[in-house]
């Protein structure tokens, strides 16, 4: 089940990298020669809102989804994160059932680091081959802790990894026995660096 967990929050996060218009600050060749740091995340926004037409509802791994929305003021599509036990009144069949409507979204906005390949010496542990990563992602050498902190469930767990000039970069990912039987090992960490949109509520219109 973890196994299955992890493979369906790996796969959302490469769909959700191929759709981020945002430019990628470095282009993998470069992050070969230069390790960018980025140490954690920053803090959420205040609550927002946002009117449109949802276009698309992804499953991203119960209780995650994904949305995408064509914003009524700006005319520009954008990906939403729902958790849907995290919202009142709201489960997976009605959230589902608003493709194609117009809805009224309040969210949070936060950047992120999102893990898209863990390696080591070389090998990746999430059996990722390079033709499946997006161009443009940070790398960050460095010792993988937290994994054994994580106890499973619906909710990923967090880990980082550390590099030598104490820099930390954090992630959340559902973690595999294989992720934990490399904690305090040193590991490449490939990842993006992205806003996350968090739905706190969505009301049909």
């Amino acid at each position: 089940m973890k196994m299955i967990l992890s493979f369906v929050s790996f796969s959302f996060l490469l769909f959700f990298a191929a759709c981020d218009a945002a430019p990628a600050s470095k282009s993998t060749d470069e992050a070969e020669t230069e390790i960018p740091v980025v140490d954690g995340t920053d803090g959420e926004s205040a609550s927002a809102e946002k009117t449109g037409l949802v276009q698309q509802v992804e499953d991203a791994g119960y209780p995650f989804f994904s949305l995408l929305l064509f914003a009524d003021d700006t005319g520009v599509e954008e990906w939403y994160w729902c958790n849907v036990e995290a919202m009142p009144d709201m489960d997976a069949a009605a959230l589902v059932a608003l493709e194609g409507k117009m809805v009224l979204l309040s969210y949070s906005s936060s950047t992120e680091n999102a893990l898209l390949d863990l390696r080591y010496e070389g090998n990746s542990v999430l059996g990722v081959v390079d033709g499946d990563l997006p161009e443009g992602l940070q790398r960050l050498t460095g010792i993988l802790s937290g994994t054994h902190t994580y106890e499973g469930g619906d909710l990923p767990g967090k880990i980082s990894v550390s590099d030598p000039h104490e820099a930390v970069a954090e992630f959340e990912f559902f973690v595999t026995q294989e992720m934990k039987d490399l904690e305090g090992q040193i590991v490449e960490a490939w990842y993006d660096v992205r806003t996350i949109n968090r739905v706190q509520g969505i009301r049909p219109l």
